[in-house]
């Protein structure tokens, strides 16, 4: 190869915070598949979200990385908790057996599931024990969609020594939304747990756009560093989920208890009034 003297006119590239980092496609707050644009500075908060939840002073964890790393809950479990000092194992690929010799050979401490594998696990727990050494295990957190009470009381009766935790986020809030990060705050059944932390939200009236108190039902919108840049090459999407005050229309139904707690209803496009009554279109059995 030839050699020859760098120029010393080269610029040299620069990251900042504000450039962009991942993107993620994701149905988004409106069910039709969208690039979800993600900045460095919204990765640092989530990071540093992860680094106050899960660090723990029972020593050295060990998680099952389980969710693939393509979706932002994979995403964010994997760099967050790597980045409070945890020893990651990424499974080639998923499958429940491969899962169960992991924990088994690595004493995995905690594994971040969806619900679904939950219930193989409820279904399968007889033959699991017996065959598989899950004593290192000490927590399970739920995210990807809601989890039943049955699904979680049958997990728990199996699984005694074993804490389920939960969650809610979105792609488009770099996984940040709410969580419950203890035994005592995941035993509040129904939750999905306190605000992340760095994250601001409010309860809004569909029909009149105000801010409603406590315990009323309505659209979640929060805000916060991690919250997305936008969507991929989609203005039209990125003014109607993002207003001018930076904050992101979920297009869930909630509402906020009292103690802060988080509790998602439904999708808020699954809600219309009837004789001034919300009503939630996807409880009505189909007609044949």
């Amino acid at each position: 190869m030839m050699k020859k003297e760098p120029s010393q006119s080269r610029v040299k590239e620069r990251v900042t915070q504000d450039d962009v980092a991942t993107l993620i496609y994701s149905s988004g707050t409106t069910g039709e598949s969208k690039g979800v644009v993600t900045s460095h500075k919204s990765h640092i908060a989530i990071v540093e979200a992860s680094v106050g939840s899960f660090r723990s002073g029972e020593g050295e964890q060990t998680i099952i990385c389980t969710i693939p790393m393509f979706r932002i809950y994979g995403l964010v479990f994997a760099t967050g908790l790597l980045a409070t000092g945890s020893t990651v194992v990424v499974l080639s690929k998923f499958e429940i057996d491969e899962m169960l010799l992991a924990i088994d050979k690595y004493s995995a401490t905690f594994l971040p599931l969806v619900p679904p594998i939950l219930v193989a696990l409820v279904n399968n727990a007889d033959h699991i024990n017996k065959k598989y050494d899950l004593s290192s295990l000490k927590w399970v957190f739920s995210g990807g969609s809601p989890l039943g009470k049955e699904v979680m009381d049958g997990f728990l009766e199996k699984y005694p020594t074993v804490a389920i935790l939960r969650g809610y986020g979105l792609t488009e809030s770099t996984g940040a939304g709410s969580s419950a990060d203890s035994l005592e705050e995941s035993q509040r059944y129904g939750s999905a747990g306190l605000l992340s932390p760095s994250i601001e939200a409010k309860i809004v009236d569909p029909e009149s756009g105000g801010a409603l108190p406590v315990n009323r039902r309505g659209e979640l919108w929060l805000r916060g560093p991690s919250i997305m840049k936008g969507y991929f090459q989609n203005k039209a999407a990125t003014a109607s989920t993002l207003d001018s005050d930076g904050w992101l229309r979920t297009g869930d139904l909630c509402y906020i208890d009292d103690d802060g707690f988080v509790f998602v209803v439904d999708r808020l496009k699954e809600l219309i009034k009837y004789k001034g009554y919300p009503v939630i279109l996807n409880k009505f059995p189909r007609q044949s």
